[in-house]
């Protein structure tokens, strides 16, 4: 849209996901035995972010929200699944304060393991200030997750509010409770959510090699 504001031709702009690597994302890659290894019951709702550890995702937010949410449903659990960032040691910090050691897991998600931690979950909960249609998102809803998600641009163009996720203020720590305790305790929402993320992605991404392929031969021919 900023393109074309400045004068970009839009039949000159194609936009192509290539970097969301949909084919691993199947809810059937899920790991059975996960929540054990965890130390988790097996009825364990499982809330899953997998957004680094910066000031910008809003992690401290997650944390403490999640600690009205598992007061309310003594089943919830939440994995912050991250390979880096600086906040590590004072979200383990945070974890502890709130006395939630039992029920939230800082865990280094391999590239590898990622499709069974997905397909694990019952939730994703994501709360960026600001993003760019992540590949984190869209693995997730082609795995047919549903999602809470902080309002951001990009992450409409692909869920909405009650279309596929809960839509809230990235800093509402106790509308990000309302919004997850709303979704764990509510089965047949997730899945409705969860079946509608996983057919709208698969449509809209398609394949990106074929799609790149049409565009060199538009080019090489033009």
């Amino acid at each position: 849209r900023a393109s074309i504001a400045l004068g970009a031709d839009p039949a000159r702009i194609r936009r192509i996901i290539w970097y969301a690597e949909l084919d691993r994302f199947v809810p059937e890659a899920a790991d059975p035995g996960l929540r054990a290894r965890f130390g988790w019951p097996d009825d364990a709702l499982m809330v899953l972010s997998l957004r680094n550890y910066r000031p910008d995702t809003n992690l401290d937010v997650a944390v403490r929200a999640f600690a009205d949410v598992v007061a309310a449903e003594p089943r919830a659990r939440l994995v912050l699944a991250a390979r880096a960032g600086p906040l590590r040691g004072e979200l383990e910090r945070l974890v502890a304060d709130l006395g939630l050691n039992g029920t939230v897991v800082l865990h280094r998600a391999e590239w590898v393991d990622l499709p069974a931690l997905v397909a694990s979950a019952d939730v994703l909960l994501s709360l960026p200030a600001s993003d760019s249609t992540p590949a984190s998102l869209l693995e997730a809803m082609a795995t047919g997750l549903p999602a809470v998600c902080g309002i951001a641009p990009s992450i409409d163009e692909w869920v909405g509010q009650g279309d596929g996720a809960e839509l809230v203020p990235c800093r509402d720590e106790g509308a990000v409770a309302a919004a997850l305790l709303g979704l764990l305790r509510d089965p047949d929402r997730r899945r409705a959510y969860g079946d509608r993320n996983s057919r709208v992605v698969r449509e809209r991404i398609g394949d990106p090699g074929l799609a790149l392929e049409q565009l060199y031969r538009e080019l090489v021919t033009a």
